[in-house]
């Protein structure tokens, strides 16, 4: 568990939330939810939404952290509720979707899925002046993000890649060292979010419920050596 984590970690480092923000996290699969784990490791008191699937999901999303979950596949509803919690002002331009303009609305999104769709709706739901963090790698030359929005909107769009050397407490750490030390503090905190083990030689039944999540309430499916 420690490599995903540090994914998470070191996304969060370079992004750390103020206290007063309001964050959004898109996909509460195995990165998502860590990284709700590593913005509460840091000790940040934001307001996190995350946006999830499942109902399993969800359940692990608030138990690591998380003050709301949405789980709404309808686009405008999403949007609405987004808006509620945020405070945000939906607008609807003429010839695209709704967009929320001005200084109310998520100031941080951390998409841990991003693919085309949910790349264009953090654009679209980032409030001015705020910031897209990309952990997600779901995406490649994109045909319908209406880039234009960053511009619009004067949103700053980064990108994290891994991990590497991230500051903790003035000191710097490799993120598997930050994982392994948030780890120690916490050792329950992951108690049971490897919900299936599997032997090397049954790869298949392994990546079948690992691509179903919702049908086999998946979070994080491993290789067990030992058996």
């Amino acid at each position: 568990m420690t490599e995903p984590y540090a994914v998470s970690i070191h996304a969060v480092a370079h992004n750390l939330p103020k206290d007063s923000d309001q964050v959004l996290v898109i996909g509460a699969g195995i990165i998502g939810l860590f990284t709700i784990a590593a913005i509460r490791a840091y000790d940040s008191k934001c307001q996190i939404i995350v946006s999830a699937r499942y109902p399993h999901q969800a359940k692990w999303a608030k138990k690591l952290g998380a003050n709301e979950v949405i789980i709404e596949r309808n686009k405008e509803r999403f949007y609405q509720k987004i808006a509620d919690l945020t405070e945000g002002k939906l607008f609807k331009p003429i010839m695209s979707k709704k967009v929320i303009f001005g200084n109310k609305g998520p100031d941080i999104i951390f998409d841990c899925v991003s693919s085309e769709g949910t790349i264009d709706d953090s654009l679209r739901l980032a409030r001015s002046n705020g910031k897209i963090v990309n952990l997600g790698l779901d995406f490649s030359i994109t045909k319908k993000v209406d880039w234009a929005l960053a511009v619009y909107k004067e949103i700053e769009v980064m990108s994290s890649m891994i991990y590497g050397l991230d500051e903790y407490q003035g000191k710097k750490y490799h993120s598997f060292e930050l994982a392994l030390k948030f780890s120690e503090k916490n050792p329950d905190l992951f108690t049971g979010i490897i919900t299936h083990r599997f032997p090397i030689q049954k790869y298949k039944d392994a990546y079948n419920v690992a691509l179903n999540k919702g049908k086999y309430n998946a979070v994080k499916v491993v290789f067990d050596y030992s058996m």
